[in-house]
């Protein structure tokens, strides 16, 4: 029986890739991925941001997903096509699957 090779397509999300966060949501996030994922960007004047692609990306390779790929779509570009509650203000979902 061959083995299944696991594909992962994150985005579409935000192009600026860093988003400023609170300093409990990066920690959740911090948590959420495997040990020493450089997710969190501390800023000089105090702030944190949050790379919300590696975040998204090692958690797909923990999980055994060896084919990670960014599809680059800006979902607060693309209103018209795609859910985003950062530009929009209201929320929705989507998500595919394939074989």
């Amino acid at each position: 029986m061959p083995s299944a090779r696991r594909v992962g397509r994150h985005r579409p999300g935000d192009p600026r890739r860093v988003l400023r966060v609170r300093r409990d949501l990066a920690e959740r996030v911090v948590a959420a991925c495997p040990p020493g994922a450089a997710v969190v960007i501390p800023q000089r004047d105090g702030t944190i941001h949050l790379d919300l692609i590696a975040a998204v990306r090692s958690q797909l390779e923990a999980a055994g997903v060896g084919d990670v790929e960014d599809s680059g779509i800006c979902t607060a570009c693309r209103t018209d096509e795609w859910f985003s509650h950062r530009a929009e203000k209201k929320t929705g979902r989507f998500g595919s699957c394939w074989e």
